[in-house]
This record gives structure tokens, C-alpha cells and sequence, in this order.
């Protein structure tokens, strides 16, 4: 995808500085930025690459102060970082839009609700009196235990394990191979100093706008909840 400058400005509603024409296809570092690629300047240290830069546009803070010259186009947001992050979130959704469907093979439970915009992947499997949200993206391989719950437009990538009665907000996403819901560190010695299971009868709620990175464990508690805050990364 190319974009000119006048479109990201217009996009960020951001200022901008030297010629609106000059188009982006890719995005670099400050310091290796070519030609034909976006950038951003957030910190006033990297200012000494500015004016040597080989990028066609770059993003910058507003409140940070040049003087000096430079080849490329700068467009003057409030939040260089944040503006780049934005960028690149459409990015990220044109590149791996969200799909819709059941794929086969696939189990999903007798009486689960699919919605008509959420997708299930191949060999996943979907337990008994789950509760699916709106736009949910539930990626192959992946096990969804008994009595979940899961949120609107959370996405759920391949591998993923969720053990029975456990709570998965709102536009969450679990990455490859999280286990949510395992049991947790609980044991106690017997008289005999043989180590007994203690049961881990409580579950995991994990509340909206969460990303827990791939390969991650979230053990239930032994009673009540384990509970991840919104907004955790």
C-alpha cells in the first residue's frame, strides 16, 4: 500500500512541513530509513539523525524543536509514537483482516452460539455452554473448555488452551500456545511427608483489553479468582 503525505497528515490530523506529495510504502528506523519509507522522531536525541535521514516522511512530536534542514517531509503531530502505532494498527488489519466462519474439522459443542461474524479455525475444539462474543477470532488448534466465556472481538491465536469456567473479556488477545486456567502451585504433606494435591476449584477472569504474550500460563486459584486487570500487557 503507497499513501502521500497529505493522507497521513489528513488521517493523524497532523501538520505539514515540505512537500505533500511525497509517498510511503514501508516504514524504518530513523537511523536507516530509505527512500520511499515512513518514520518518526518522538525524542529529542534522535534529532541528529533528521537531517540525514533517507526517509520520505517522518512523523514528529510537535513540542520538539528544529531549526535545522532535512530531505524529507515532516508531518508535526501531537505524539510522534503514538501517531506511528495508529499507522501501523491499519497496517496490521489490512495485512491479517479478521475472517468469519467455522472451518472443518471443528467441534463446537451442541447448543454454543456461534455469531455470525466470528470465526473458528480448523481442529478447535469449542466445550459445552461456552458464551462466544460478537467478532470473536478463535484460531485453529485451539481448546476452549467447558462453561468459558469469552468477549466481544477478543482474539484467540492458535494453540491457545482455556480450561473449564474461565472469563476472557472484551477485545482481548491471547497469543500462540497460552494456557489459561491451569492448575495452579497447590500441594500439602501428609503425615507421611508424601505431597497431596490441593484441588484448584477456582477459576481465571481476565478482564477487557488484555494481551498476554505467546506461551504464557495464567493458573486458576485454589479458590475465587485469578484476576488479570484491564488494560495489562
Amino acid at each position: 500500500m503507497e499513501f502521500s503525505a497529505q493522507q497521513i497528515a489528513m488521517l493523524l490530523g497532523g501538520k505539514i512541513i515540505g512537500d505533500g506529495n511525497r509517498k510511503v510504502s514501508d516504514v524504518g528506523s530513523i537511523e536507516s530509513a530509505k527512500e520511499g519509507q515512513l518514520t518518526f522522531l518522538c525524542a529529542a536525541k534522535y534529532l541528529p539523525h533528521l537531517p540525514t535521514t533517507g526517509a520520505s516522511v517522518v512523523l514528529m512530536t510537535d513540542s520538539i524543536a528544529f531549526e535545522g534542514e532535512t530531505n524529507a517531509t515532516l508531518i508535526r503531530v501531537e505524539n510522534a509514537r503514538a501517531a506511528m502505532g495508529q499507522l501501523l494498527a491499519l497496517v496490521a488489519k489490512a495485512m491479517n483482516p479478521a475472517k468469519q466462519g467455522v472451518e472443518q474439522p471443528s467441534y463446537v459443542s451442541e447448543g454454543v452460539a456461534v455469531p455470525e461474524d466470528a470465526y473458528i479455525g480448523a481442529f478447535a475444539y469449542v466445550g459445552k455452554n461456552v458464551q462466544l462474543g460478537k467478532g470473536v477470532q478463535i484460531y485453529p488448534h485451539t481448546y476452549i473448555g467447558d462453561n468459558v466465556r469469552i468477549g466481544d472481538n477478543t482474539i484467540l491465536y492458535s494453540g491457545v488452551r482455556i480450561y473449564y469456567n474461565c472469563v476472557v473479556g472484551n477485545d482481548c488477545i491471547l497469543h500462540a500456545g497460552v494456557v489459561v486456567g491451569s492448575d495452579g502451585f497447590g500441594f500439602e504433606p501428609d503425615a507421611k511427608g508424601v505431597n497431596q494435591k490441593l484441588p484448584q476449584i477456582g477459576n481465571v477472569i481476565i478482564e477487557d483489553d488484555v494481551e498476554i504474550g505467546a506461551n504464557t500460563t495464567v493458573d486458576r486459584a485454589m479458590m475465587g479468582s485469578t484476576i488479570i486487570r484491564r488494560n495489562a500487557r
